[in-house]
């Protein structure tokens, strides 16, 4: 009986390890200290040549975290497999196991996913990617805005602004109200 304890007890030490040393890496996001899933899946028709990559952690973790380990995972991707067009990259959480329990993880930007593009090998966020696409302000070129606002105190003491201008709302212009309290 005693000698049968000692293997218990040294396989008992050596889980314990295990999970502690784990639990003390738990800062540092890894392949090695945590599980994840990565889904590369290629274009399919009508998409216009843009392939989505997944991650999907089995727990909760920061911004910051998602999006450095989405960069790794997305350069490791578009390296082994090039691609034709654009790669869209996004992080989830999954820490239940119902289907459809997957969370989107917000960028620290508040963007939604990753873009690489294979024309000039850059990896951006989705708002850096929309700023990149807007075209630059011409001098010289505008639009005439007309604004004019009234407010108007109806007989229960409550504020209303009427506002009106030169915008076109379903071609016509159009009056708009808003409701404040006193």
């Amino acid at each position: 009986m005693k000698g049968r304890q000692m293997p218990v007890k040294a396989l008992l030490i050596a889980f314990l390890a295990t999970v502690l040393g784990s639990a003390a890496l738990a800062g540092d996001y890894s392949a090695r200290t945590h599980f994840y899933v990565v889904e590369y899946l290629k274009p399919s028709a009508g998409t216009g040549d843009i392939s989505v990559l997944n991650i999907i952690f089995n727990r909760r973790l920061d911004a910051q975290t998602a999006e450095r380990v989405l960069r790794e995972e997305l350069q490791r991707a578009v390296t082994l497999f090039p691609p034709k067009g654009d790669v869209m990259a996004y992080a989830w959480t999954e820490t239940d196991p119902t289907p459809g329990s997957e969370a989107m993880i917000s960028l620290p930007d508040s963007s939604k996913f990753l873009i690489y593009s294979p024309k000039t090998k850059q990896t951006q966020t989705e708002k850096q990617y929309d700023i990149s696409r807007q075209k630059p302000a011409q001098a010289g070129k505008g639009l005439k805005v007309d604004l004019s606002l009234e407010f108007e105190r109806s007989a229960d003491g409550r504020v209303r602004i009427l506002g009106k201008t030169n915008l076109p709302l379903n071609q016509t212009s159009r009056d708009w109200h808003t409701r404040m309290s006193p």
